[in-house]
């Protein structure tokens, strides 16, 4: 699953979901009463749960609540860190949100997350934060 938002206000405002963490919080409990703890060959998941942190721009306090959060409660989880965000559609509009994240926001959040307990961490390059990845959602492709 993506974990976006710890703080339910934040959710709200960036993406209208204000209920967000408390129904995270029950999906990934669901999540993990179904598949148990990760097992891992070769680099590749065969089972267990990889949480997807999409790491927003000037949101690194959030993402260390997430990360602590999912260390504390979740530790068998495998964390993935994503760096992708790039601004579109309605960004604009919330200046907080309206640039891609900074090396130093998305080093601050590694180092953090090295210094938990997670047995393993998936971490993106900053240079998979291009429109070149996202998809035209115009149903091209699809039979």
């Amino acid at each position: 699953p993506d974990f976006k938002y710890a703080d339910n206000n934040l959710a709200k405002k960036l993406s209208g979901a204000e209920d967000y963490f408390d129904l995270f919080k029950s999906a990934l409990d669901e999540m993990l009463n179904q598949t148990g703890k990760p097992v891992l060959e070769n680099g590749l998941i065969k089972s267990g749960v990889v949480v997807r942190h999409l790491i927003l721009p000037q949101q690194t306090n959030e993402a260390i609540k997430i990360i602590d959060w999912l260390n504390s409660n979740t530790p068998d989880v495998v964390l993935s860190l994503m760096s992708q965000y790039v601004p579109m559609n309605r960004a604009n509009e919330l200046k907080e949100i309206n640039r891609k994240i900074t090396a130093r926001e998305y080093e601050k959040i590694i180092n953090h997350s090295f210094d938990c307990s997670f047995s393993d961490i998936y971490i993106q390059d900053r240079t998979s934060a291009t429109t070149q990845y996202i998809p035209k959602f115009d149903l091209t492709g699809i039979n």
